[in-house]
Parts: C-alpha cells; structure tokens; sequence
C-alpha cells in the first residue's frame, strides 16, 4: 500500500507513505524516517525503491514485538498525554529517536 501512494516527491516512498498511514491508522502503522528508524534498524539509511518493502517487512513486526514487549510501559506513556506520545507506534518511534540520538551523542568524537 504504501509504494502505491502518490505523496509528495520523495524519492522514499517509505517515509512519506508510512507517515501518511500514520495518521490514518496510527496504532497500526509506525512512522518511518531517515535519520532514525531505518539507521536505527538498518545502521544506514535506504536510498532506493527496491530495498523499501523488504524493509518495511522487516521492520514491522519488530514494531509488534516491541509494542507486546513493552505495552505496560507504552501504556503508562500514552496515560501521561505527552504531547508528542499519541500513539502506540509514536511512542516507540520516539524511544526510537530518543536512542539514537544518545547513542550519536556518545559515540560522537571531537573534531
């Protein structure tokens, strides 16, 4: 569904497509972008069309097992009303951003 989707001029269908379902469907479709989620499963970002389903194949039940893994903490999350926390697959979207950048904070070295 989501390469079938004509939304903006993204080279990554990805990215646009899953936000888009997000707001749709935000407890079953995860939000998708470069700079975290697909470093975050992949340790690069994907560049062309053809690794996007494989991918998102891989990564969406990783997103299950992550929210049946820990859906007592994402509960209580979600309980707070956090203003970016708005759903199951937002908030571990944002653990996921959250990790990434203080694992590029620590690794980080001075120039």
């Amino acid at each position: 569904m989501i390469a079938e989707l004509k939304i903006g001029k993204a080279r990554k269908k990805i990215v646009a497509g899953s936000k888009a379902l997000h707001h749709l469907l935000p407890d079953l479709v995860p939000p998708i972008d470069n700079a975290y989620t697909l470093k975050f499963f992949f340790g690069r970002i994907i560049v062309d069309g053809e690794t996007e389903e494989p991918a998102f194949r891989l990564m969406y039940p990783c997103f299950r097992e992550i929210s049946a893994m820990c859906i007592h903490k994402i509960n209580k999350r979600l309980a707070q009303r956090a203003e970016w926390d708005t759903s199951i697959t937002k908030v571990i979207d944002n653990a996921i951003v959250g990790y990434m950048r203080a694992h590029s904070a620590t690794n980080s070295t001075p120039e």
